[in-house]
């Protein structure tokens, strides 16, 4: 597994320390990206999701640290996100050198912004809420908003693919697929974290759909 940990500010230089880790992790089977951040450069972040995504990184926000501003863009370029801890938006601050050019930057900033998240299979209406937000304050996003936002669950580009790979292998149809994850789900999900409980379980419903399996696996 190839980890890579995202504390403090991100800046230019993390692009390219990113892509140094991605070379000397080349044979990674997994990869897997922490992020701790409070923000920073959009821009450098931006570039580091596609390198993300490109690469097939999950990430995780461990209890008790925060994803914040551009650290987010990190988190919607992961394929698969698990939220522990916080998430908070805000518009990025701008530094120019004329006010006259701060509108044509944020109206520019929020274009390429709303581009990468659609890239990313996320709600583009994100970077509408991000450049809402004063750059002094922080909102930070509910259980139900990191949902909606598809920011705490698997790219659903990438869960289709899974799935149709998984019906290719055992030879079912969607309709036959999706009975047996629904009956899956409700039969088993009560042995989560019981481990001979739960492939027992597995196995029954399996059989139950004609699917080979054997309580050793």
């Amino acid at each position: 597994m190839l980890t890579v940990v995202v504390e403090g500010e991100i800046a230019q230089e993390d692009v390219q320390a990113l892509s140094n880790a991605l070379r000397s992790g080349k044979n990674a089977s997994l990869r897997l990206a922490v992020l701790s951040s409070g923000g920073g450069d959009l821009r450098a972040a931006m570039q580091m999701g596609r390198m993300f995504r490109a690469n097939g990184f999950d990430a995780v926000v461990p209890s008790g640290h925060n994803c914040m501003s551009a650290c987010v863009f990190l988190l919607a370029a992961a394929v698969h996100k698990n939220v522990e801890g916080g998430v908070g938006i805000h518009r990025p601050y701008f530094v120019s050198g004329s006010p006259e050019n701060v509108g044509e930057e944020i109206r520019k900033l929020k274009g390429v912004s709303a581009e990468f998240l659609r890239e990313m299979n996320v709600p583009e209406r994100l970077a509408e809420d991000v450049f809402s937000v004063d750059p002094g304050k922080v909102r930070m996003l509910t259980t139900r908003e990191l949902e909606d936002y598809r920011l705490n669950s698997k790219d659903f580009v990438s869960q289709e693919t899974d799935t149709h790979n998984m019906m290719r292998d055992l030879g079912m149809s969607r309709q036959e697929y999706e009975a047996f994850r629904s009956d899956l789900d409700y039969s088993c999900r009560v042995f989560v974290g019981r481990s001979h409980e739960m492939n027992a379980c597995v196995g029954e419903v399996a059989r139950r759909h004609g699917i080979p399996w054997k309580t050793s696996q």
